[in-house]
């Protein structure tokens, strides 16, 4: 009875490691997920960072025809002689 109980001692703390590397082993695995995820939307971002002086540009330009037309016309509505 002494050598069962001395043969369950000894296998607990096996046993306690085994389980807390599952735990530990889970734990990694999902912070290694997040970071997978995080990487991808952090590479996203930058591609939307780095294309949006491209769409800003292109709608400075149309607001600068906007607002030239619009300057055309109020010239045209003012009184300006056409002929």
């Amino acid at each position: 009875m002494k050598e069962s109980f001395a043969d369950d001692s000894a296998n607990q703390p096996k046993a306690e490691y085994e389980k807390n590397n599952g735990a530990f082993q889970k734990t990694l695995d999902a912070q290694t997920a997040s970071k997978v995820e995080m990487e991808k939307e952090l590479a996203d971002l930058e591609q939307k960072m780095q294309d949006a002086p491209e769409s800003q540009e292109g709608n400075l330009n149309d607001l600068f025809e906007a607002q030239a037309s619009q300057g055309f016309w109020q010239g045209l509505c003012m009184g300006q002689d056409l002929f």
